[in-house]
């Protein structure tokens, strides 16, 4: 995978209702972020990018389930990937990107560019805050009942420490954040200048010397990163030295940071030296969706509050550190008992099927219950009042919890008697040094370790005497090899799994060749099927043709027919017409030959009326009429 797919394998969109300031506070606590690229804002949402360090920090974050966040990954849509590559500027090359992973806290991005700005009008006011976190605490206590949850204090008033005349100045421009978490705490106490830091009596007050905000960040914090800051570090010749710091907690620690060493070539005059104010510690809880400070040292001395605050809080794999830290107040209070209660209540949530946290992903808690139940059982036998089988049973408990951490080392059998007197002196020869360092007696020279059969029988039961470097190197030895057993159980497993994987693989290649051939005789299928239809189609076509042309010959034929139906009845009326006509002029001429006169004038009268009627039709008539006879 080269290093563009693996950044976009790093990359999540998220859509909420949230600020962009409230949307890193929330997904930094699934691992290391890179850096924020906005791509939609407006007053009731926010759409941005969110680049983290690792990709296992993309699991955790769709595994969060917050109300009013959609939450996608980049790598799963194209264009989700072309509006990441719009917004987001292109990775630097390889030295600079590690020096920019040097410079990556836990939770804490470096600068960017891309960063909004710490005076956006948009963020809201101090007393917003304070009335919006004050209402969640409000809600908090009143379902939980729980008098150890307070509101942060999140006041807009800085803290400053004036120290001199006003030439020279060290100014600090810090974010009050609306939700802080434990690594902005840590980024605070780098940030923020112990006593030490601003008030170091140097040997010369004849010099003057600039640090530039690099020179300070590089100093200050080698190892880790911090929130963007403004420094101004100019201190002139009998000027001094004054803070203008936010509301942040400070630490009254006064060993100087890491890295800072003072220069002889630098001075400052410090008349005095003001008290740094010291903040209580306190951790940060989600409760429906809203963030909740909680001070550790208002804490009861009965840990059922906060128990139930943090089973109802922080009920998550990745809220751990929570649970920890108020295990560790209490330890540190001496309150070793409810430090022992609020961890193993931590294990029995973690473990439950709800979770389903493994065992081994817990060996801190582990680790902390195995020195809790050290001390108590140091404090139980120093205390005459007590048995002495407390004691021992919180050693035992003890022991149970480094055993499920470091696991169960059983010592070997001795090894037989050595009757070669060449192995005899190796074997003597090797535990010589061990012999010399725990000043244990040792044989003088070979000599004597092989002069008789019996010195070596009596040799041996030395070589197995209980030796402490012995049994270490011993069960150092068992671990490796059971690590070895392990290892090799694993192998094999895992050639089994290879083997069935092969075989599966070869059924799977039985199955695709068996598909393939059925594709390719559907194929041929196909293509004889479209040709029959391309010849159906075609044996359609000229049958329509020949059927137009039938149906005109027929319309021509029943044209003809009925002209001739229409002549053959005109001619069958002439025919009628002439015989009634030639019937008339039989009776009329058989009247004459008689001598009828009346009946021949009638039929003289009647003549010209015949002839002017039937004589041209029979005229006409003569042909079909003699054709017809």
């Amino acid at each position: 995978m080269d290093a563009y797919n693996e950044r976009i394998h790093r990359v999540i969109f998220v859509e909420s209702n949230r600020s962009q300031w409230q949307v890193y506070d929330v997904f930094s606590q699934c691992g290391k972020i890179l850096a924020t690229h906005a791509w939609k804002a407006d007053r009731y949402a926010t759409s941005c990018f969110v680049e983290f360090c690792h990709s296992i920090s993309v699991k955790r974050a769709r595994a969060l389930q917050l109300p009013d966040t959609e939450v996608q990954v980049v790598s799963f849509d194209l264009h989700l990937i072309a509006n990441f590559e719009s917004v987001a500027p292109s990775p630097p090359p390889a030295p600079a990107r590690m020096l920019k992973q040097q410079r990556i806290d836990d939770r804490t991005p470096p600068p960017s560019s891309k960063r909004p700005r710490f005076d956006n009008p948009s963020r809201p006011s101090s007393r917003q805050v304070d009335m919006r976190m004050q209402a969640t605490t409000n809600a908090l206590l009143h379902s939980l009942k729980s008098p150890s949850v307070q509101p942060s204090s999140t006041s807009s008033t800085p803290l400053r420490a004036r120290m001199g005349s006003a030439d020279a100045s060290f100014s600090f421009k810090l974010p009050a954040l609306f939700t802080r978490t434990d690594s902005d705490k840590e980024n605070d106490r780098r940030a923020v200048p112990s006593p030490y830091e601003m008030h170091v009596p140097l040997a010369s007050a004849a010099h003057t010397a600039t640090f530039d905000d690099d020179s300070i960040r590089s100093t200050a914090s080698p190892g880790g990163s911090r929130p963007p800051t403004s420094h101004k570090f100019t201190p002139e010749r009998g000027g001094s030295c004054s803070a203008s710091l936010s509301p942040l907690h400070i630490l009254s620690d006064t060993r100087p940071p890491a890295g800072i060493i003072p220069s002889p070539h630098v001075a400052f005059h410090t008349p005095e030296e003001q008290p740094v104010p010291r903040s209580s510690p306190s951790i940060v809880l989600n409760y429906n969706g809203e963030h909740v400070s909680c001070a550790l040292e208002n804490l009861d001395e009965n840990p059922g509050g906060i128990i139930a605050v943090l089973k109802a809080t922080a009920g998550h794999s990745l809220e751990r550190d929570k649970w920890m830290i108020v295990a560790g107040y209490y330890r540190g209070k001496g309150n070793v008992k409810a430090a022992v209660a609020v961890v193993s209540t931590m294990v029995e949530v973690m473990t439950s099927p709800t979770v389903g946290l493994a065992s081994h992903e817990l060996k801190p808690a582990y680790l902390m219950l195995a020195s809790c139940h050290t001390d108590l059982g140091k404090q139980a036998r120093l205390s005459p009042d007590v048995p002495v089988d407390v004691s021992q049973e919180h050693y035992q408990k003890a022991s149970a919890y480094l055993q499920q951490v470091y696991g169960m080392f059983a010592a070997e059998a001795p090894a037989p008697p050595v009757t070669d007197p060449r192995q005899t002196e190796a074997a003597i020869r090797i535990a010589s040094p061990l012999n010399m360092t725990l000043h244990e007696p040792r044989p003088s020279s070979a000599s004597t370790a092989v002069a008789s059969p019996s010195q070596h029988d009596r040799a041996i039961p030395s070589k197995a005497s209980p030796d402490p470097r012995i049994q270490s190197l011993e069960r150092e030895v068992q671990s490796l090899r059971d690590r070895h057993t392990h290892a090799t159980r694993a192998l094999a497993s895992a050639r089994e799994s290879k083997r069935q994987l092969e075989d599966e693989l070869a059924s799977e290649r039985s199955v695709c060749r068996r598909a393939e051939r059925s594709l390719k005789s559907a194929t041929d299928e196909l293509a004889s099927t479209r040709r029959t239809e391309r010849f159906a189609l075609d044996q359609s076509r000229r049958d329509v043709e020949a059927r137009r042309r039938a149906e005109a010959e027929r319309d021509e034929a029943r044209a003809l027919l009925e002209d001739a139906s229409a002549r053959v009845e005109r001619a069958k009326e002439t025919e009628r017409k002439a015989r009634e006509c030639f019937g008339k002029l039989g009776v009329l001429f058989m009247g004459a030959a008689r001598g009828d006169v009346d009946g021949a004038m009638l039929g003289a009268d009647m003549s010209p009326a015949l002839g002017q009627e039937g004589a041209p039709r029979v005229r006409e008539g003569e042909g079909p009429a003699g054709s017809a006879r």
